[in-house]
C-alpha cells in the first residue's frame, strides 16, 4: 500500500513518515501543497495524509482541486485546528476523516486502517493478500505457495502487491515505475526488469503456477517485425519482398501483399475464402469450436 503524506513541518513529516513505513507501508512525502497537489493527482495512491496549513496552497485547496479532477483516493486530513467549523469546511471539501492534532500514534493507525478499508476490502496491513496459489504477508514480506515461502526485499515486496492487486491487467513498466519507485525516483526501465527477474526466480523456487509475462509494444517510430510472416506460413519471397519495396510495388494484395508467384497467391486466396465460407456455414448451422477445430 502506497501512502502520500503532505506537510510541511518536516520533523513531523518524517516522524510520520517513518511510523508508516514500520507498519508495512510505502510513504512519500509532499512539504508544501503544489507538489502534493501535483503527486495526488497521479492516482498511485491508497491514501493521503493531509495538513491543512501549507504553503503555496493550503489542504482545503487542495482537496477541493484534487475531488474537482473527479479522484476518490481516501483523505485523512491534519490540523492544529479543533474548531467545530474548521472540521465541517475540511469534510465538506472531500475529506473522509479529520484528525485534531496532537494526535496518538495509535490513534493515526487506527484511522489510516480505517480508511483504507473503507477503500477496497483487503487493505488492512495485518490482512494477507492473495492471488491464485501465492499469499503474500504485508507484515513479514513473505510470499508463499503452500508450504513453501520465501522472503522479499523491500522493493520486490512493493513490485509483487501491485502486480498481485492487479490481478491479470497489464501494467506498463512506467506505471510500476511509479508506483513501486516514486515519481523523484531516478529509476529506469531496467530496473523492473531486474527485480521482475528477481520475482521470476523466486516464483521457481515456490513452485507456483503463476508466471509473470513481459509484453513487449513498439516504440514510437520503431517498425513493426514483418518477418514474424514467415511464422504465419507467408512465402519467404513475399515476406522478403515486402521488407525490400517497404510495402509497396506489389504484385496483388489478399490475406498479405505479393512479391512472388501471383497465380500461386491468388490460387490459395481462394482456397483460403472458401475454407472461411464453409467453416462460417458450420458455425451458424451450429456447430461448435471443439468440433471445428483440427488437430495440429
Amino acid at each position: 500500500m502506497r501512502i502520500l503524506v503532505v506537510e510541511d513541518e518536516k520533523r513531523l513529516a518524517g516522524t510520520l513518515a517513518d511510523l508508516l513505513h514500520r507498519q508495512g507501508y510505502t510513504v512519500d512525502v509532499s512539504n508544501d501543497g503544489v507538489s502534493g497537489l501535483d503527486n495526488a493527482l497521479s492516482g498511485i495512491y491508497d491514501l493521503v495524509v493531509l495538513d491543512v496549513m501549507l504553503p503555496g496552497m493550503d489542504g482545503f485547496e487542495l482537496l477541493r482541486r484534487l475531488r474537482g479532477e473527479g479522484k476518490t483516493t481516501p483523505v485523512l486530513m491534519l490540523t492544529a485546528r479543533s474548531g467545530v467549523a474548521d472540521r465541517v469546511q475540511g469534510l465538506d471539501c472531500g475529506a473522509d476523516y479529520y484528525l485534531t492534532k496532537p494526535f496518538e500514534s495509535e490513534e493515526l493507525l487506527a484511522c489510516v486502517r480505517l480508511l483504507l478499508r473503507r477503500a477496497g476490502g483487503e487493505m488492512r496491513v495485518d490482512d494477507t493478500l492473495r492471488f491464485e496459489d501465492l499469499a503474500l504477508e504485508p507484515g513479514t514480506f513473505q510470499l508463499s505457495c503452500g508450504e513453501r515461502t520465501v522472503r522479499l526485499s523491500r522493493r520486490e515486496y512493493d513490485l509483487m502487491e501491485s502486480l498481485m492487486r492487479s490481478g491479470r491487467q497489464i501494467l506498463t513498466k512506467e506505471q510500476l515505475l511509479v508506483k513501486v519507485w516514486g515519481y523523484d525516483s531516478d529509476a529506469e526501465d531496467n530496473n523492473v526488469e531486474v527485480y521482475i527477474s528477481f520475482l521470476r526466480r523466486k516464483l521457481t523456487h515456490l513452485h507456483s503456477r503463476v508466471k509473470i509475462r513481459t509484453q513487449h509494444r513498439l516504440r514510437e517510430g520503431q517498425e513493426f517485425p514483418h518477418e514474424v510472416g514467415l511464422f504465419l506460413s507467408y512465402p519467404p519471397e513475399d515476406v522478403k519482398g515486402f521488407i525490400d519495396n517497404k510495402a509497396e510495388n506489389f504484385k496483388c494484395a489478399g490475406l498479405w501483399k505479393v512479391y512472388g508467384d501471383e497465380k500461386r497467391a491468388r490460387e490459395l486466396f481462394a482456397r483460403y475464402k472458401r475454407c472461411t465460407d464453409i467453416y462460417c456455414a458450420l458455425w451458424r448451422a451450429g456447430s461448435s469450436i471443439e468440433q471445428l477445430a483440427v488437430p495440429v
